[in-house]
């Protein structure tokens, strides 16, 4: 690559465009953060003797000046949710990135509407969403004053929604919102319908949303107790599970819950049911104990970390960012799901042409 002349005046901005990288990516490479975000070293390499030929010198003067110009970055977070939704380092990294920008940042622990109404007296003009969004409810006319009452709460500030979940009906709440999730209806559709077609049987799940006919490939679970904890649900599901089998050939058990999965594993091994061999078990959030349990477990969840930088590139680099994104989930393949390497390839690629689809 031909380096041109050095010039003091080059920017982050300029050594992005001319290595076609993102700002965030070069930003990270100088401040010695690539390891951290993910960052190839042969990238980081590029980036650094890049910046030495062409003699640049980072502004820091000019950078704090328009870090104190610009109003707090609030980061909301809801602290009732514990099954994984949001993982304490994409938190941290966010506000680690932030800071490094010589920006305020605001962290904010709520629920949402609460939330919203502490990050606008905390004078935030942009947030960051970590809890799951849903904006399917109900019609617009039964919930007029939540909606009306929510959009006075969310006045003037620019929302960020990284866990947004998109439904087959959506009511939005939220004009000033940019959306990026999963479809997670639509990939439990598309999973279901996979396993079925592999293995011939019927798979047991939390709730369906497929047609209701005599050749629905799933059986819902819809008399789960409410009062116990996912690991006692997961030896009740265990039980259940054993119980239907008798009348109905069941190949897989999505719980949609990875503590649900750890308990459900114990008592089948403990009733000398073999994963995947006799049932493959499919699970949901993406936990790391996941991988540590007596049969590693298959499990899928949102990109956070992918939707955090997108947003963060946005916020920081004023990269440009979509309204509106459904992402194919992130899948974290074990033995549980007893799926071989081209199976997993296969399922990868039919999730992606339904993501592509649904965002078109």
């Amino acid at each position: 690559m031909p380096f041109p002349v050095k010039n003091n005046r080059i920017t982050l901005s300029d050594i992005a465009r001319n290595l076609n990288l993102a700002t965030s990516t070069v930003s990270f490479c100088l401040s010695g953060k690539a390891a951290q975000y993910g960052i190839k070293p042969e990238t980081e390499k590029l980036v650094r003797e890049y910046a030495a030929q062409v003699g640049y010198v980072a502004n820091s003067a000019a950078r704090q000046l328009r870090g104190n110009c610009a109003p707090p970055i609030g980061l909301l977070f809801d602290p009732r949710i514990s099954s994984g939704e949001v993982p304490s380092d994409v938190l941290s990294n966010a506000v680690q990135t932030i800071t490094e920008h010589n920006r305020e940042v605001r962290v904010v622990a709520s629920d949402l509407f609460s939330g919203l109404l502490q990050l606008r007296e905390l004078n935030c003009r942009e947030a960051i969403i970590f809890q799951t969004v849903t904006e399917a409810p109900g019609s617009k006319a039964d919930l007029q004053k939540t909606l009306n009452a929510y959009l006075a709460a969310a006045s003037g500030i620019r929302l960020y929604c990284i866990n947004y979940a998109f439904h087959r009906y959506e009511t939005p709440l939220f004009p000033n919102m940019v959306k990026l999730g999963i479809h997670r209806r639509k990939i439990n559709l598309l999973l279901v319908r996979y396993l079925n077609e592999l293995t011939g049987k019927q798979v047991l799940l939390s709730s369906w949303g497929g047609v209701s006919d005599n050749d629905d490939p799933a059986i819902s679970m819809l008399n789960v107790p409410a009062n116990m904890s996912p690991y006692e649900l997961g030896r009740f599901w265990a039980h259940e599970y054993l119980q239907r089998r008798k009348h109905v050939p069941i190949g897989a058990i999505m719980p949609g819950d990875d503590r649900i999965s750890a308990g459900l594993i114990s008592e089948l091994l403990a009733h000398n049911v073999k994963i995947p061999q006799d049932v493959r078990i499919i699970s949901f959030d993406n936990l790391d104990f996941g991988a540590y349990l007596p049969v590693p477990l298959t499990s899928w969840g949102v990109p956070m970390q992918k939707h955090v930088q997108m947003v963060l590139d946005c916020l920081l680099d004023h990269a440009e960012i979509s309204s509106r994104l459904i992402s194919v989930p992130e899948f974290v393949w074990r033995q549980s799901c007893g799926f071989p390497p081209e199976e997993q390839q296969k399922f990868e690629k039919n999730a992606n042409d339904l993501c592509n689809k649904l965002n078109q």
